[in-house]
């Protein structure tokens, strides 16, 4: 049954299945291996310590809603995760054999059709709605920008992503690109909807992000995209510096306040800009001391919850990297939330520790973070 308060959205697992239970294995491993603790996944999910303890030990079921925001924490689709929880994956899965998944309480059953491996580029899904069924992903989807084909076989089927919502009966089939939420629901009368869907794994490529440095007079074009995109930031639970209540006007206002160094040149920033306009940045600010030319720090390296996953954070620290470089710098500088992700990033491209702070600074619910200190020579 479904339970409210800290473990909603979940369903309690009285007969494990083998699947539930290497599923509930993958998901610890997930975890451990970005070095987060509950407490930083429950932050990050919005999802209460207690219940992703008992779904890693397998006591519970997680319903689909949940298991997207897992999905979207980890960054990578549904269907790679179930896929990588399934034992040797066949080449013919006959029907009955195809792995189905109910989520009862939300009305909706999900049969991977496709046989099931985790380096697919692509997948065929059947999946049913109940009668009433409403199922809304509000989290950012795991790999933005993945193609999907929804043809609906029975029943009645209204489809909202990008903000548009879709009416199909059936025979009709939509194709869209995941950008952000998505919402499904049986809109008919019919014991079920039922539809197939066909989804890419591979981000677009006819989509490119172009990654420019501002001037003073293109800074001022992009405040309201870089509020846009700090408000996000923050709303993440990214600790930048700023508490909740957080909104698009404070973010816009802050980022009005770094117009004079960007226009005597003590502050260089580059923002990444795609279809959805600009999805991420990063700044090089220049030393203020004398005795420090030799130095510059990395500040506000941000990408979209909507673009994570691609890539991006690591293209922009290059690009910032690369023009420290050019700019004669020999050290650079930076200090980021101990076990976040950006964490992970700096570690994995060469940058060197040296100290950690316990409790430095408060995330935006208010929480105090640790603050690992990071340098890395480039000269």
């Amino acid at each position: 049954m479904r339970t409210e308060g800290p473990t909603r959205g979940v369903v309690d697992n009285a007969h494990t299945t083998p699947m539930e239970s290497r599923l509930a294995a993958r998901l610890a491993e997930l975890r451990t291996e970005r070095g987060w603790s509950l407490d930083d996944l429950a932050r990050r999910t919005e999802v209460s310590r207690s219940t992703l303890s008992r779904l890693e030990r397998a006591e519970i079921s997680p319903t689909a809603a949940l298991l997207s925001r897992l999905c979207a924490a980890y960054e990578r689709p549904m269907s790679r995760l179930l896929a990588e929880v399934e034992s040797e994956p066949p080449q013919l899965v006959r029907a009955d054999a195809q792995p189905v998944w109910h989520d009862a309480p939300s009305g909706f059953t999900r049969r991977s059709v496709s046989p099931p491996h985790p380096n697919l580029r692509g997948e065929v899904v059947e999946a049913t709605l109940a009668p009433g069924a409403d199922i809304a992903y509000d989290s950012p989807p795991p790999v933005p920008g993945l193609e999907q084909h929804i043809w609906l076989l029975d029943g009645q089927l209204e489809i909202t992503t990008s903000g548009t919502a879709h009416s199909l009966t059936p025979g009709d089939c939509l194709r869209f690109r995941l950008w952000g939420p998505t919402r499904f629901r049986n809109t008919g009368s019919a014991p079920r909807a039922t539809h197939w869907w066909w989804s890419s794994h591979d981000p677009p490529h006819h989509c490119p992000i172009t990654i420019t440095r501002l001037s003073p007079e293109t800074f001022d074009a992009s405040v309201r995209g870089l509020a846009d995109l700090l408000t996000d930031t923050v709303a993440g639970g990214s600790s930048l510096g700023f508490v909740a209540p957080f909104g698009r006007e404070e973010a816009a206002a802050w980022w009005r306040t770094q117009r004079p160094a960007v226009a005597d040149g003590t502050l260089d920033i580059w923002v990444a800009e795609g279809p959805a306009g600009i999805t991420g940045t990063i700044s090089l600010a220049h030393p203020q001391k004398a005795n420090g030319r030799h130095r510059a720090e990395i500040v506000k390296l941000l990408v979209h919850r909507t673009a994570r996953g691609q890539g991006l954070g690591r293209t922009l620290l290059t690009t910032a990297e690369q023009s420290a470089v050019r700019s004669g710098f020999r050290l650079l500088l930076l200090d980021t939330e101990t076990a976040s992700p950006a964490d992970h990033l700096y570690r994995r491209t060469g940058w060197t520790p040296y100290g950690t702070v316990p409790s430095y600074a408060a995330d935006p619910g208010g929480e105090l973070r640790d603050c690992t200190f990071f340098y890395k020579e480039v000269g």
